[in-house]
């Protein structure tokens, strides 16, 4: 990750907490976010405390902290995430190659029995809903994110991110009665979404990668949340597909960790252990299944399958699945893509959305999901930093659904892409095009 140095504090300089050295991240100083309260202390390089643990980083201190002269601060790594909230992580152009399709015969009952189930998937389509929980949303203003509801939504997805991992580490050992905090948290998580969608939206679609798979979980829970609302889904469907997001990669803490962790491409042998997951995922959860709405149940199971056969564990077609998940299917491949694994860096969003839209073409993936995810979080999506052929720089804020190339952006010149931006809609704008994304504003 650019601008992220990893560093250990030695016992000595009193950053050790029991028998065990803390690891913190070296970041620019631009990066902490107003109004935030870290869960660790935050240092300068040279070690020396510049603000204690829980203590709100305000805009005083960060001028204070230029006129010194600090370019950099140091973090704790637990804090890296609510740092980050918001941000673009993937610098990468180009993602890993698609693999061959798995299929794999279930072998447990609990697994046969649903598996036996998608013979009579029902409804083949979702319609939108009258009751659509689009139609609760605040309408979008035009200005920039409120600073305050930023800071409300990074701290619940921190606390989110905790809780979801609470349940995963419970079922892995055996005891499946918590799965209700997960529909929960996710209910938490959509209710908190009315505060400003794109926001919501623009947080949920720049995840970092620790901790697995509970992070990466709540983010496509998010995703699909925003591609649900954007086809007309109502709250309790929203709820079903969430839910079944939330839980779908507990099956991953049974896998090696070697095997996730492992720096290079898979080969087929140690695939097919991760391709096996989602079964272990439903046995996991077997003995209160029945606490999970089957549409939830279908995509625990069905998540990694393709609309053309090409996934697993079953090489399921776009007939055979399940609609909620092949919405899920296509927020999970988002958030995958730009996240970085051991092996590979995350990609730019606007280079996943690019790469989900040749997906499309190849079959792959059910083209009104991806339609979906184009109207929730744009082409180039919420968040990411663009150049503009006019000599400027910005920032995408809010999506245009009726134009996926023309959002709403911060906007600065391209020789001064700091202070105070000016908030344009690029739709009203026919003169401002975007040439390309960025991966920061700095030059």
């Amino acid at each position: 990750m650019r601008g992220c140095r990893r560093t250990t504090f030695l016992r000595g300089n009193n950053f050790v907490l029991g028998s065990s050295a803390l690891m913190f991240c070296s970041l620019p100083l631009n990066t902490l976010p107003v109004g935030a309260k870290l869960a660790s202390s935050i240092y300068d390089e040279r070690q020396t405390k510049l603000l204690a643990a829980g203590m709100e980083i305000t805009e005083q201190l960060l001028d204070t902290l230029a006129r010194r002269n600090v370019a950099s601060v140091v973090v704790g790594e637990q804090d890296l995430a609510r740092v980050l909230a918001f941000k673009p992580q993937g610098r990468a152009r180009t993602g890993a190659p698609d693999r061959p399709g798995v299929r794999l015969e279930p072998q447990s009952e609990v697994c046969k029995a649903l598996d036996a189930r998608c013979e009579a998937i029902h409804p083949r389509h979702l319609a939108p809903s009258v009751h659509a929980y689009s139609k609760r949303l605040r309408p979008t203003p035009h200005a920039g994110y409120d600073r305050d509801c930023l800071n409300f939504l990074a701290d619940q997805r921190e606390y989110h991110v905790g809780r979801v991992g609470e349940v995963a580490a419970a079922c892995a050992q055996g005891d499946s009665s918590r799965i209700p905090q997960a529909c929960e948290v996710f209910q938490e998580s959509l209710k908190s979404a009315a505060h400003d969608f794109d926001a919501y939206a623009c947080l949920g679609a720049h995840p970092t990668a620790k901790p697995y798979p509970s992070r990466h979980s709540l983010h496509t829970a998010m995703i699909a949340a925003a591609v649900g609302t954007a086809l007309g889904l109502d709250e309790p469907t929203l709820v079903e597909l969430g839910f079944g997001c939330l839980l779908h990669d507990i099956g991953m803490l049974t896998v090696d960790r070697m095997t996730f962790d492992a720096r290079k491409v898979l080969d087929a042998e140690d695939f097919a252990a991760i391709a096996a997951h989602p079964f272990r995922t439903i046995e996991l959860l077997a003995r209160n299944l029945h606490l999970v709405p089957l549409a939830a149940q279908f995509v625990v199971l069905q998540l990694h399958e393709r609309a053309n056969g090409s996934g697993y564990p079953r090489g399921r077609t776009l007939g055979e699945t399940h609609p909620l998940a092949r919405i899920a299917a296509v927020a999970d491949a988002y958030t995958a893509m730009v996240t970085s694994r051991p092996h590979r860096h995350g990609m730019m969003p606007y280079f996943a959305m690019e790469k989900l839209i040749r997906d499309v073409a190849a079959g792959r993936f059910d083209p009104l999901a991806v339609r979906g995810l184009l109207q929730a979080i744009g082409l180039f999506p919420v968040g990411s930093y663009v150049e503009l052929r006019e000599g400027y720089v910005g920032r995408v804020i809010r999506t245009n659904a009726a134009d996926y190339t023309r959002p709403m952006i911060e906007l600065w010149r391209n020789s001064r892409p700091h202070g105070r931006p000016s908030i344009v809609d690029l739709s009203h704008e026919p003169a401002l095009t975007i040439s390309r994304p960025l991966t920061t504003l700095e030059r």
